[in-house]
């Protein structure tokens, strides 16, 4: 019996996930990508790495590095990042991102 309630327990997770690529999908398909990543880190709750994913495409990996490399050092805004249940978010707290 303990396999069969994990196997629902990965189950329902892998539903939850699919959900949150679905809706980031969801953003603006004509939008560049770094513009769907802008958007989604504007959000009031920000934005997951899988959500990220879900709108790009991109490996996580990438991801990071866009967030470094291009929100942080070339924009020069700045991002938080918060880890609630298990979920690590970010989003972007600058004043003037939010025009």
């Amino acid at each position: 019996m303990a396999k069969t309630s994990q196997r629902q327990a990965e189950s329902k997770a892998k539903a939850g996930a699919l959900r949150k690529l679905k809706a980031a999908r969801d953003i603006s398909p004509a939008a560049t990508k770094s513009e769907r990543i802008t958007m989604l880190l504007r959000r009031a709750k920000g934005a997951s790495i899988d959500e990220i994913v879900g709108a790009t495409g991109w490996q996580h990996h990438s991801i990071r590095g866009f967030i470094s490399g291009t929100i942080v050092k070339r924009k020069g805004l700045t991002i938080a990042s918060d880890k609630t249940d298990g979920e690590r978010r970010y989003r972007i707290v600058d004043a003037e991102a939010v025009s």
